[in-house]
């Protein structure tokens, strides 16, 4: 591990208690001057900064707003082990989330490192795309884990007036108002074969519906041979067995599986999310989860959706790329669920073959004129080379980033494996995929730290990239509850306004934009599709 950040977190009386340590000695912290470090891997010197004591910048209670609850049983969480430095002293029941959140906010906020104005400037900067993890195999911790960062992610969001938009990975916004009416038409049709049980019940509604068997092609699509043969990246099919009749012969539970991993990928051009102002609150988001969840549930062929939401950021950047779109963009997808590794597979061999075919298109273009970090430059093969040649400690920033956020506490070896192997497919500027791995019950009981945060958040330039924390430095100091009812008191929007410096008189609560769809029984209205009667 390289050198990492420092810094204590103080309780409410600006002191801190040494919970590290594993005893009872309290050790006092200068309140005026608490110093954190950040240091490259491998880097024993790092970066030094300041920050004043933050336990009078939090809101009185009095000010505080009505908070959101957040609630799980902490009973049923794994009991503080014996090797736990991080223990409670005592065994008084308390509940500080709600100022520990708030402080760690305050410090990440406070953090001005590598040019970085404070953890969150970059929810002014750029665009965000928070994917969560909706799998219907997630545990119990692991579904608390997620919803607590998408809950902090909106709360920030909102905060910052953030152009942020949430996305579900088994539940589109069939009302987005970014679909015509066409459009949530054909997704209503994909999302119906997506939810057959098996191939023949799939092949009854695309040979009776005309979207999907002209439109769509799925009728010709189905019948295609090849579609069920193994091909190899060079593009020479390679059937799965000795003859050529051998893909006929795969069964129809196979065939399906291949058919709806097809109409995923169709479903992409017009899946879209929610974006922030369209919550009211934290409600609204729970609301919408719990509905995804049941989605994920009408299909259990597929353990998960995480190779889609890679697939669709992935291709949106691709083609930003070619059209030399300025667009720059963050995504944090919320996982807990793992990749299988033809999954993994195909998530770098489609970046892998789309930059080569994006290159050979550009090949005869002469040098941009803009920046190499810039979207709107693509680099001849001259400039790439010095592009590798450039200190990696230099400030420079991906126009597109993708920050995985995995949970891998109970995950297997092949599973983080697979995670690791996107992290490092690329370098680069098409280096855009980078994961962060923590552990679920660690953060449930310590949230993160303000280190992990500026981390999160900034992971696009390429000096905090190259930064690794230790797990201990993950998480903060002390437990947000060691009160048996296990609530997390999330602060209102209006208590992250006040800490990041925003003005609080300006600020409207959003009216709810949000419906829930139970796509199952919707009826969209007879439109037609255009071009379609003329195919």
């Amino acid at each position: 591990m390289g050198c990492g950040f420092s810094s204590p977190q103080g309780d409410a009386q600006g002191s801190s208690e040494n919970t590290r340590n594993g005893g009872n000695q309290k050790v006092e912290q200068p309140a005026q001057q608490k110093v954190a470090k950040l240091g490259k891997k491998g880097d024993q010197k790092g970066v030094r900064y300041d920050f004043t004591d933050i336990a009078n910048t939090v809101p009185a209670e009095d000010d505080i707003g009505d908070e959101e609850l957040f609630e799980f049983s902490l009973e049923e969480l794994p009991p503080y082990s014996e090797k736990d430095k991080k223990k409670p002293q005592n065994d008084v029941k308390v509940n500080k989330s709600k100022e520990i959140i708030l402080k760690t906010v305050l410090e990440a906020h406070k953090m001005h490192i590598y040019g970085i104005n404070g953890a969150f400037s970059v929810l002014g900067e750029r665009h965000i795309h928070v994917w969560i993890d909706a799998s219907y195999l997630l545990s119990r911790d692991s579904k608390i884990a997620i919803q607590l960062q998408a809950a902090c992610h909106l709360q920030l969001g909102q905060a910052m007036e953030s152009d942020m938009t949430f996305f579900f990975t088994s539940y589109p916004n069939l009302l987005s108002e970014k679909l015509s009416k066409g459009e949530q038409k054909l997704l209503h049709q994909l999302i119906r074969v997506w939810e057959t049980p098996s191939w023949s019940k799939a092949e009854e509604m695309v040979n009776r519906n005309e979207i999907l068997s002209r439109h769509f092609k799925l009728r010709s699509w189905m019948n295609e041979t090849k579609n069920f043969q193994v091909q190899e990246k060079d593009g020479e099919v390679q059937h799965a067995g000795q003859s050529e009749d051998e893909a006929s012969k795969m069964s129809p539970d196979e065939k399906h599986t291949i058919l709806l991993a097809h109409v995923r990928n169709l479903m992409l051009p017009h899946w879209h999310g929610w974006h922030q102002r369209d919550f009211a609150g934290l409600s609204d988001l729970t609301m919408l989860w719990k509905q995804a969840r049941l989605a994920a549930l009408r299909q259990r062929k597929s353990l998960n959706s995480i190779c889609v939401m890679y697939l669709r950021e992935i291709g949106l950047y691709l083609r930003l790329r070619e059209q030399k779109q300025a667009y720059p963009l963050t995504c944090f997808p919320l996982i807990g669920s793992m990749l299988q590794s033809g999954e993994v597979d195909t998530i770098k061999d489609h970046q892998q073959v789309n930059n080569e075919n994006l290159r050979k298109r550009l090949t005869n273009q002469p040098p941009p004129k803009k920046p190499i970090w810039h979207l709107g430059g693509t680099p001849s093969p001259a400039v790439e080379t010095v592009e590798d040649e450039i200190d990696p400690t230099e400030r420079r920033d991906l126009p597109f980033q993708i920050t995985g956020i995995v949970d891998i506490e109970k995950m297997s070896d092949d599973g983080v494996k697979g995670f690791d192997d996107i992290d490092n497919a690329f370098s680069g500027k098409d280096d855009i995929n980078d994961i962060k791995k923590y552990m679920r019950t660690k953060y449930l009981k310590f949230f993160f730290s303000a280190q992990t945060f500026f981390l999160y958040y900034n992971a696009h330039n390429k000096a905090v990239d190259e930064v690794e924390l230790s797990q201990d430095d993950m998480y903060g100091d002390l437990p947000l509850t060691t009160d048996a009812d296990g609530k997390i008191l999330i602060p209102h929007v209006t208590d992250f306004m006040k800490i990041l410096g925003r003005d609080v008189a300006d600020w409207v609560k959003p009216k709810s934009k949000i419906q829930v769809v139970d796509y199952s029984n919707l009826d969209v209205e007879d439109v037609t599709i255009p071009g379609l009667a003329d195919q």
